[in-house]
């Protein structure tokens, strides 16, 4: 798996839509990842794999937390 996925929305064809990566991180929220904690502002989520590794999601960003 990947250790960090951006996403990327794109004006296209007058409208705003996301990218495959954008998905990507879509479906991982939905099917892969149970969210641990969150910032207080809500734009930082910890996310944790269901091998036990700690994600963060930030907007459209999504990187494994190596610590």
């Amino acid at each position: 798996m990947e250790e960090e996925i951006s996403g990327k929305w794109i004006f296209e064809n007058g409208e705003v839509i996301p990218d495959s990566n954008c998905l990507l991180i879509e479906s991982m929220l939905k099917n892969v990842f149970e969210k641990i904690n969150a910032s207080e502002d809500g734009w930082t989520k910890q996310y944790e794999d269901k091998n036990g590794k700690i994600w963060e999601f930030l907007g459209t960003k999504i990187m494994q937390n190596t610590l």
